[in-house]
Formats: structure tokens, sequence, C-alpha cells
């Protein structure tokens, strides 16, 4: 059995479709991120912040493997989702473990360095 389509004709999203619509470029691909700068402002950022997290207090370890917790990350302060852009005054230093948990938290960067405390403040010293 032959499934017809429905409706238009140039409703069609295949990609032989799309390139003849010229539709490529404003239709993002699953899984597709914005183009992000901040990664020119990495080590200026790290070293205006003495490799310091700026969530918790305590120190990232910059010779830890990028998967660790403990590894120093770039962190937006205003989302970009909100509004926010790469700019040096918009950036500072998380771990890693600090930065993800912000980002999916509704209880803000008090509630994270609570946690981070309790996570990190023993091995820390």
């Amino acid at each position: 059995m032959l499934l017809e389509r429905v409706g238009r004709e140039d409703d069609c999203r295949c990609a032989q479709c799309k390139k003849r619509k010229n539709l490529t470029d404003s239709i993002p691909k699953t899984g597709q991120r914005r183009a992000t700068f901040h990664g020119k402002h990495r080590n200026s950022v790290l070293e205006r912040d003495n490799f310091i997290c700026q969530i918790c207090g305590l120190p990232t370890d910059p010779d830890a493997n990028p998967s660790a917790d403990q590894y120093p990350t770039l962190d937006h302060i205003i989302r970009v989702t909100d509004g926010g852009d790469d700019d040096l005054d918009n950036l500072r230093t998380a771990h890693k473990w600090c930065n993800a948990a912000a980002s999916s938290s509704i209880f803000g960067d008090s509630w994270v360095r609570e946690r981070a405390l309790a996570r990190f403040g023993q091995q820390n010293g």
C-alpha cells in the first residue's frame, strides 16, 4: 500500500526540497549548537578569577581531566538565552560541576554553593 502525501507539494522538508527552496540555513540540524566565542577569553577569565570558582568560592583544578567535576569552565553570568553575550564582563570561572548545577537549578548560586562546599570542601582542605 502506498501512502499518499497530504498537504501542499511545497510543504516537503526532504533534503532535496530544502535545497531547492534554499531552506538549509533556516532549519537547524538536530543537536546543532550556537557558535560560541568565549573560548578566546578562556585564559583571560581563568587568570582574572585566579582559577577560583565564582559560584562556590573554592579553587578549580586546572590540571583536572575535562570530564572531572573540578575542571575549570567558563560560566555566563547572564545566560545567553536571557540575552547575555560572550563578553569578558559576562563570563566567570566555575567548576564544571557548579556550572552544570547552576544552569539546571531554579534555586540559584547559593543553593549550588552549599552543595559544592559539601562536595569539594573536604578535598580542598
